[in-house]
């Protein structure tokens, strides 16, 4: 973190903000809650237990679109690491 583009870097990671539409050639960061009507956190970013809840939702609307599928296809397509993806299909019940 040697710079402010490394605290935002974090602060994205952590999904408390994401990118916002470009200003010019500015480049902005929004907080979702506040940009958007409507929108619903999944989870905290800090509650590992809503965390495998929120992969659970993802996995399950992954596979209603293209399923069927594998927890290896789920991760390739999602990003998640093999561990974390693989929980998935057990909190939705297989």
């Amino acid at each position: 973190l040697d710079s402010w583009g490394g605290v935002i870097k974090q602060a994205c990671l952590q999904g408390f903000v994401y990118f916002g539409p470009d200003l010019g050639r500015e480049v902005t960061f929004v907080r979702l809650e506040q940009w958007l009507s409507g929108f619903k956190r999944l989870y905290h970013p800090e509650d590992p237990t809503a965390a495998v809840l929120a992969r659970a939702e993802l996995f399950a609307r992954y596979l209603s679109g293209y399923g069927p599928a594998t927890v290896q296809d789920f991760c390739f397509w999602s990003g998640l690491p093999t561990k974390m993806g693989g929980e998935a299909p057990e909190a939705i019940g297989g």
